[in-house]
């Protein structure tokens, strides 16, 4: 059964996806060349037809090489996509075959459309197989790169990465890609209405060099992914953003970097439920939720300290065994900010005691040369402080009842 979508997700969902309109004739599509002679500059079905138009794609439409445009979308045609089409050398609009039925492999044909200034849209197919890495030679591409629903199985070309001109969205959601985001991606720094990627099998870390996609104005989308990394502190650099950083169930861990408090732009969609994030949200992030109508971070562990990974795990219990006195808070910064040293130093007693609290980590299922240090005790203070002042708050409404039944 799927995963419910959060309410921007669902938003973006309703904004690209296209459909197609009932109670309207059939018939095969077929080449007339009266219709389409060779010197034709121009194939153009949009759907808006009165008839929906099946079958397969002729081949001879790759004849057509002084075409500057190829759009069949929004019909109900099946087969492959043919290799035919990569002929259409001179086009300098673009590709439309989007909302049929495709099937088979993307051409790596389509890679030879050099000239082509606009959009390559093949999203809503069933299309599979990989994405060809010949797509990073549409250097030209401004609007769009259109690949999401369909059932690509590939990882995600680096190659991408040179289509520095692309203004629009690059959506690849809704497939089966798997492997890494690529480091290369953060070279779109033109793009400004969307980088989908939500609802594949990428696994690996958000890349830093995300944040370099200052222009980006709405719709990061990685939701839906197996990532399993921090979120990046760089992408509180991403401070044009009006909308939509939707980010639920990448399986993210760690704190939540106080830079997202720099989005101060930002209006619809912030949205990181489901995951693993700990510790407190920093006062920054938690002021943006009086300014945004989907504010989502719901089931993470947020309000918890945070658990030493596994590495950072093990490194504190050999050093415990080897009666090493190093303090282990100092090296593990998933878990704590501070340790014993700090609060040594802060109170000036060399002690070796967390001289504020004077409690043993124990009690917060972690483990610090028996100190406990300030991020994980505060977090549990400010969690009490939170219950304290609801009760509070509880009264006083309770209160102003009363007053006003009287």
């Amino acid at each position: 059964m799927p995963m419910k979508r959060s309410l921007a997700t669902a938003a973006f969902l309703a904004a690209t996806h296209q459909h197609v309109s009932a109670a309207k004739s059939e018939e095969p599509l077929v080449f007339d060349p009266s219709i389409y002679p060779t010197t034709a500059h121009m194939v153009q079905l949009t759907g808006d037809e009165d008839v929906i138009y099946t079958g397969t794609i002729p081949t001879q439409f790759g004849t057509l090489t002084d075409a500057f445009l190829f759009q069949i979308s929004d019909h109900a045609l099946t087969g492959t996509l043919p290799t035919q089409l990569g002929n259409l050398e001179k086009n300098q609009y673009g590709i439309f075959v989007n909302g049929n039925s495709l099937t088979g492999t993307i051409p790596t044909e389509l890679g030879k459309a050099t000239l082509a200034t606009y959009a390559v849209q093949l999203q809503e197919n069933q299309f599979r197989g990989a994405i060809p890495t010949q797509f990073g030679q549409l250097t030209g591409l401004t609007s769009g790169l259109g690949l999401y629903a369909n059932s690509l199985e590939s990882t995600l070309p680096t190659e991408l990465g040179n289509l520095e001109a692309l203004e629009g969205n690059l959506l690849v959601q809704e497939n089966r890609i798997t492997g890494t985001v690529p480091t290369q991606f953060g070279q779109l720094t033109e793009l400004t209405h969307g980088l989908g990627l939500y609802s594949n099998k990428i696994e690996g870390t958000v890349p830093t060099e995300l944040g370099a996609m200052t222009k980006l104005q709405e719709g990061m989308y990685l939701a839906y992914n197996r990532m399993k990394s921090t979120i990046p502190t760089q992408l509180g650099q991403l401070t044009g953003m009006t909308a939509n950083m939707v980010m639920n169930f990448v399986e993210f861990t760690g704190t939540v970097p106080t830079q997202l408090g720099r989005l101060t732009r930002m209006t619809a969609g912030l949205s990181f439920n489901n995951n693993a994030l700990c510790a407190e949200l920093p006062a920054e992030v938690a002021a943006l939720e009086r300014q945004l109508d989907a504010w989502e971070w719901e089931s993470n562990k947020l309000g918890e300290p945070c658990e030493l990974s596994g590495d950072a795990a093990a490194a504190a219990a050999a050093a415990n065994e080897e009666g090493e006195e190093e303090d282990s808070c100092a090296q593990t910064s998933q878990c704590f900010e501070h340790s014993c040293q700090y609060w040594d130093a802060k109170n000036g007693k060399d002690d070796a005691m967390c001289d504020r609290f004077g409690v043993s980590l124990a009690e917060y299922g972690c483990d610090c040369s028996g100190c406990a240090c300030n991020s994980a005790v505060e977090a549990a203070e400010a969690q009490a402080r939170r219950v304290e002042e609801a009760k509070a708050a509880r009264v006083v409404e309770a209160a102003a009842a009363v007053a006003a039944a009287a």
